[in-house]
């Protein structure tokens, strides 16, 4: 089986071509300017040369906040990039995997969310990243939209690596939003779970329940607050950078971009047709905590904040 990764900067990127390297399955990553989200010919240039058997679309303008200011640009690559992927797989009769994202949601829920229920983003990112999903749904047949959350790993830009990098700086306390809830998502858990629908999707392409709209999320759910504190517990017990944590509400921690409060997802659809469930997060991040650290070699040296 061979993949084609759309977008090649980021951290899931980087995580679906590890694990694919591990199974021994050709995993290749284009970016810019080769595959260019907004320059149709240079996707359809990429099918040529690649020749998958399955594409997965990760590129995407990802800044949440700049996004109020750059609407257009994020619906230009979310929104219209997204629809010339899933064009170009529907042209070569390629199913494609489509990252989006609980922000698609107003959050005001107060049980987990289904796939079925209604889509009604609260900021321009996931207004950008809804269009995707529209998008998507209208130029292929064989499409799976996978919608995840609060995603992070060793590498890349995420929520984990900013506590441990304020904290190794020297940062003493931290004051974190503790009533926004949602699902934690290791990287590294979404990426082995990507290559196992690829492989359901290759193996069975006839079967039309394994496509459509599902959520994937790690199991379990917190706050932004006790995320970190969860962090922090698991750098300290091997000698890494901690700081301690203030949980507050949003309402004194101001962003641009409003922040759905409810962004947990319920993941049941997945589990019951791809056979795929991941992780409890708290495991899952004591895992990411202990590889970014090794990265960073910083547990043989004494956090500057320690006593």
């Amino acid at each position: 089986m061979r993949i084609l990764i759309a977008g090649n900067d980021g951290q899931l990127a980087a995580c679906i071509r590890q694990s694919a390297q591990r199974l021994n399955i050709d995993a290749i990553c284009v970016g810019r300017p080769d595959l260019d989200l907004t320059i149709p010919q240079t996707i359809t240039d990429t099918f040529d040369r690649v020749k998958p058997d399955v594409v997965v679309n990760v590129a995407a303008y990802t800044d949440v906040d700049l996004a109020e200011d750059q609407l257009e640009q994020a619906m230009l690559v979310n929104g219209q990039g997204a629809g010339l992927v899933a064009s170009a797989c529907q042209e070569f009769d390629i199913p494609l995997i489509h990252i989006s994202t609980d922000y698609v949601f107003d959050g005001e829920n107060i049980t987990p969310y289904i796939e079925r229920d209604v889509v009604s983003p609260i900021n321009a990112y996931g207004r950008s990243k809804l269009m995707g999903e529209d998008k998507v749904t209208l130029n292929t047949k064989k499409h799976v939209i996978l919608r995840t959350s609060w995603v992070y790993s060793p590498c890349g830009k995420n929520f984990l690596k900013t506590m441990l990098n304020l904290a190794h700086s020297g940062k003493r306390e931290l004051k974190i939003v503790n009533d926004q809830f949602g699902n934690p998502t290791s990287a590294i858990d979404l990426a082995g779970a990507i290559i196992k629908i690829a492989e359901n999707l290759v193996q069975n392409p006839d079967d039309k329940q394994l496509f459509g709209i599902f959520h994937l999320s790690g199991s379990g759910i917190t706050n932004w607050a006790d995320f970190a504190l969860k962090i922090f517990e698991y750098s300290r017990e091997i000698d890494g950078p901690y700081s301690e944590v203030f949980g507050i509400p949003s309402s004194e921690y101001p962003t641009k971009a409003q922040r759905p409060k409810n962004s947990r997802l319920d993941c049941s659809k997945i589990a019951a047709i791809h056979g795929i469930a991941l992780p409890v997060w708290e495991k899952s991040t004591k895992i990411a905590v202990t590889k970014y650290l090794e990265l960073q070699d910083w547990r043989t040296k004494k956090p500057r904040n320690a006593q």
